[in-house]
């Protein structure tokens, strides 16, 4: 889901404009996908490279990067490795479709779109990303939702990492000077 013209433009202003606030992130959307297996660790960057980790090494890609994940604390945990700033599609999904149940897993979200349950390790990182676009896309579509914009606001302020792309969806201004100046304080 390579962002394009402003959009991209608009992501890397927030994140220049807030280097001592939020991790250094990818310079193009979208992020790297990790998706940790019991041995190892699928790795996909934001051009498309696959590569296969150790939970260690996925563990350091991951201070360095903030990856697109399907739940951040289960990952943090499978990597043996504290939290780390992460896109988590699981807290995506909660604000583009809230109350409505999902497995936190690639298989409950391949489910919950009536996508094509993967079925290997590859398939279910890019999964991942495809999932990623739908819920951009679905907030894109629900402008006129409004209790979407005051929450994402809030979500902006607290630092979460979704806000500034789930903001750019709304077509919503936002400031980024308002960022919670550590990132692993959550909402």
């Amino acid at each position: 889901m390579p962002a394009t013209g402003a959009l991209a433009k608009r992501l890397w202003t927030c994140y220049i404009g807030n280097m001592a606030v939020l991790p250094p992130p990818p310079a193009f959307w979208p992020p790297p996908v990790l998706w940790p297996t019991p041995k190892l660790c699928v790795w996909i960057s934001g051009d498309g490279e696959v590569e296969e980790l150790s939970h260690e090494a996925a563990a350091n890609h991951a201070r360095r990067t903030p990856p697109l994940v399907c739940h951040a604390r289960a990952t943090a945990r499978r990597l043996g490795c504290d939290r780390f700033t992460a896109y988590d599609l699981l807290e995506l999904f909660a604000f583009a479709r809230p109350a409505q149940f999902c497995l936190p897993t690639p298989r409950g979200l391949a489910r919950a779109f009536e996508l094509a349950v993967p079925d290997n390790h590859i398939d279910k990182a890019l999964l991942l990303s495809r999932v990623a676009e739908l819920l951009i896309d679905e907030i894109a579509g629900n402008r006129d939702d409004r209790n979407a914009e005051p929450i994402a606001r809030v979500m902006n302020d607290c630092g979460w990492p979704w806000a500034p792309l789930v903001l750019e969806a709304l077509g919503v201004e936002f400031d980024t000077e308002r960022r919670r100046a550590d990132p692993g304080e959550r909402a």
